[in-house]
């Protein structure tokens, strides 16, 4: 968020800019670039007519997407792009703002029904209503102008990971899954026990007695045929949707550029450390899968190495491998995970929770997006134990209910 935080903290900055330009000059000059340019366009359009004021800004958007989109479709694009944002934007309030906190944030009645650009611009610059509001919807258009401009960029870099991963699935059923003439089922349910006074984590496989704690789990395996066995794998696929890519792009603070290499995804989990390394020979042989090394990158093993480091992932049970790689002309982010591990991640209490990691990730986000003095004290510890409970309450749905309503 590096990138995005200049051009919208503090709140004011377009009241600065109108009240002493040369002061925010100044100060911070990388917001008084982007607000001189927005500014120069509000001008242009302000007394122009409805249709004037959409050429005009079509013709501004034209000089960065070229013909990337036709013209007479770029305005229409754009107000789409601002449309996805306040989905975006509504998402996140979905899924980590309670109800008990969420009312400041659906209360404006002003901005937030507005998708139009010229609209949205003249928002920014000449916001409506009572004094006492203004404020705040110069500043929610201005968020709404910003990441609608990245949202319609993401868009235009947009790849077809739906064929992409349909065709590596149907290579790999061909290629390394083998199904016909397989005795042992493919479909099971398994008992898995966990340990309540170690953050729900996984605990062992297997029977169960009266004095553990125990979780049934509906799994459906693939096999691989390797040199001396055949082992059991969980295959996962995923395309990330455009509202995580997007996310992503403004956690990792490259949102001017809001591309991303992991939006196409497989996860394979095995039940040993042996499955995994025989597995992962089979698929690294010169026909396998991942059998040219030099396309193989940004590796990480037990959550260590790669090119960077996410500072909101936990180091508790990472995954066994973890890497980018190119396969049939895209690129794929593949997870090599043991069952134990994968276990932890959906379904414990801990940090490495994928709900609680979402958390950690996107609280800076909508410190961002939803400012304290507008909005809410993110940092009051009331707030903070309110939307950790949201997280913690979607995975406590996964566990029994004890006499006292607790889930075990």
């Amino acid at each position: 968020m590096k990138d995005v935080a200049p051009l919208l903290k503090p709140t004011d900055l377009t009241q600065m800019f109108l009240t002493d330009e040369t002061k925010l000059r100044i100060e911070n000059p990388i917001a008084w670039t982007h607000l001189r340019s927005l500014y120069s366009l509000y001008q242009k359009v302000e007394k122009k007519s409805a249709d004037q004021a959409r050429r005009a800004i079509a013709d501004w958007l034209h000089l960065t997407t070229g013909e990337k989109i036709e013209k007479k479709y770029l305005y229409e694009n754009f107000r789409q792009a601002i449309a996805a944002v306040k989905d975006f934007k509504q998402a996140l309030i979905r899924e980590f703002v309670p109800d008990a906190i969420r009312f400041p944030f659906t209360s404006d009645g002003i901005i937030n029904p507005t998708i139009d650009p010229a609209e949205i611009l003249t928002i920014i610059w000449r916001p409506p209503g009572d004094e006492r509001y203004r404020r705040m919807r110069s500043f929610v258009a201005l968020v709404y102008w910003h990441l609608g401009i990245r949202f319609l960029m993401m868009r235009i870099h947009h790849k077809d990971y739906s064929r992409q991963l349909s065709g590596l699935t149907l290579w790999l059923e061909k290629n390394l899954f083998v199904a016909e003439q397989v005795e042992k089922p493919y479909r099971e349910n398994i008992t898995v026990r966990y340990d309540p006074a170690n953050l729900n984590r996984f605990a062992g496989l297997g029977a169960c007695d009266e004095t553990q704690n125990c979780l049934t789990l509906a799994l459906w395996y693939r096999f691989i045929n390797t040199e001396n066995r055949l082992i059991k794998v969980l295959y996962d696929s995923r395309i990330k949707k455009e509202e995580d890519n997007f996310r992503k792009t403004l956690v990792q603070s490259k949102a001017e550029l809001p591309i991303n290499n992991d939006a196409c995804g497989i996860t394979m989990v095995f039940f040993s450390r042996d499955d995994l390394n025989a597995a992962y020979e089979r698929m690294t042989e010169p026909h396998g899968i991942f059998g040219n090394g030099a396309v193989i990158s940004n590796v990480k093993i037990n959550g260590h190495g790669g090119k960077r480091r996410n500072e909101y992932s936990s180091t508790v049970s990472p995954p066994e491998m973890q890497f980018l790689v190119y396969v049939q002309g895209e690129v794929l982010e593949v997870q090599l995970f043991i069952f134990d591990h994968y276990f932890n991640r959906k379904l414990s209490f801990g940090p490495e929770n994928h709900h609680l990691y979402r958390l950690q990730q996107s609280l800076p986000l909508l410190k961002l997006l939803f400012p304290a003095d507008l909005f809410v004290d993110w940092d009051n510890p009331n707030i903070i134990k309110l939307i950790e409970a949201l997280q913690t309450a979607k995975i406590a749905v996964n566990y029994p209910i004890t006499h006292s309503g607790q889930p075990t």
